[in-house]
């Protein structure tokens, strides 16, 4: 994507540069996923496992080769997830690590999702999805206690949900500090004053 126009608006420069900071295939966390997700393409996610290093890095290099020059490459968004670390995560998309490496694909804001165990290679997986041999499915929403749910939210927000929390401990540290002002007498009312004088 190229920016043309002959004056830069510096407000469309930013948003030109938000738009197209992502490399072509990036590694998923907690700290990106929200953002790589949200780019109006679904994600081609690479599930692997770190402890298969030699399978995990053929995995990766075919994955990055067909986000390069495959077929459908300007389709998606790519990136690569650790599918130990992440273990949880992938469980709702049918994913065990004993299937790793794996691809998924991704609509986070429809919340569908497309994935075969048994297709192996990614350039047969892509096609496959294209052609409709792997039908798209609903992401399970996997029951979650109070806890769960707040760490969720709050890795999803980072960093503003961390700035947010230390602002509510600074303001409920500050209520309970004492008062250090001295108690200083209520002065009379002009009413009691009177009152006085006439006893």
């Amino acid at each position: 994507k190229f920016l043309t126009g002959d004056v830069i608006n510096t407000e469309a420069f930013a948003e030109f540069i938000k738009e197209t900071n992502i490399a072509v295939m990036t590694e998923l966390g907690g700290h990106n996923f929200r953002f790589a997700s949200r780019r109006g393409k679904p994600l081609a996610i690479g599930v692997y496992n770190p402890n298969e290093e030699i399978k995990t890095s053929k995995f990766r290099k075919e994955m990055k080769q067909y986000a390069v020059s495959g077929q459908y490459k300007e389709d998606y968004v790519w990136g690569t997830m650790d599918g130990i670390k992440w273990e949880k995560f992938i469980s709702q998309f049918g994913i065990t690590k004993a299937g790793l490496p794996e691809v998924v694909i991704l609509d986070a804001p429809e919340r569908t999702y497309w994935q075969d165990s048994s297709v192996l290679s990614v350039a047969e997986f892509m096609n496959a999805v294209k052609d409709g041999e792997i039908e798209s499915r609903l992401q399970e929403k996997g029951p979650k206690n109070p806890l769960e749910e707040f760490s969720q939210l709050f890795i999803t927000y980072m960093p503003w949900s961390l700035f947010a929390l230390l602002t509510l401990f600074v303001v409920v540290f500050w209520l309970a500090l004492p008062s250090t002002d001295p108690i200083r007498p209520v002065a009379p009312s002009r009413e009691e004053e009177e009152s006085k004088k006439d006893k």
